[in-house]
């Protein structure tokens, strides 16, 4: 039977290209439990679970187009795996500027966030080049090199709150852990601008 907890420290992944719910349980493991929907996901009816060959940092992996994105655990290791034939279709190191030890404000092993948005893959990291503030890459999903970066003026990746990215808008809170709190920063790669915002966010 699974076991999962409201408000643990796992991750929730909805595939766009069908109805199952991927869970992982904590943000470093190797299991991930599959449902056929949301509603089974609830009522915790797993249909499956597949067994990862490594712990993976779990925070800010991804599904896009139908493949599980994700960084080996403490790594610039990303994986490209398929989750129907559950095998590993790429394993290759990215973005050698990245600063493994500046996580996001709470830590949890995310060090390098993987974003899909408007049908493209991100990874966003605290940048060596950009003074541990953040940098967004532009990833070719089948080679899984950098096609584009930008380096943002934000704060240190590790005094950010979450981050997420809206139709090519990036996003951050302004603290993990406060219920009521604000969205304080935003980046627009369309146009290369960045914004300081104070929208309420209940988190």
């Amino acid at each position: 039977e699974l076991d999962y907890r409201e408000n643990s420290q796992g991750r929730i992944l909805f595939d766009e290209n069908s109805d199952k719910v991927y869970y992982i349980d904590h943000y470093r493991n190797n299991k991930i439990n599959v449902f056929c929907n949301y509603d089974n996901f609830k009522l915790k009816k797993s249909e499956q679970s597949i067994t990862l060959p490594h712990d993976i940092s779990v925070n800010y992996s991804v599904i896009h187009k139908g493949y599980f994105y994700y960084f080996k655990y403490n790594s610039n290791n990303i994986i490209k795996y398929d989750l129907n034939e559950k095998k590993i279709i790429l394993d290759k190191i990215i973005l050698p500027d990245a600063n493994l030890g500046n996580q996001n404000q709470w830590g949890g092993y995310c060090n390098i966030n993987l974003i899909s948005d408007d049908n493209k893959l991100y990874a966003v990291y605290a940048s060596n080049n950009n003074n541990k503030r953040i940098s967004i890459a532009l990833l070719d999903e089948n080679s899984l090199d950098s096609i584009r970066t930008w380096n943002t003026d934000s704060l240190e990746k590790k005094n950010c709150g979450p981050i997420f990215m809206i139709r090519g808008i990036l996003y951050h809170i302004n603290n993990y852990g406060n219920e009521n709190d604000s969205v304080v920063y935003s980046y627009d790669l369309k146009n290369e601008k960045s914004n300081k915002i104070n929208i309420p966010f209940e988190n």
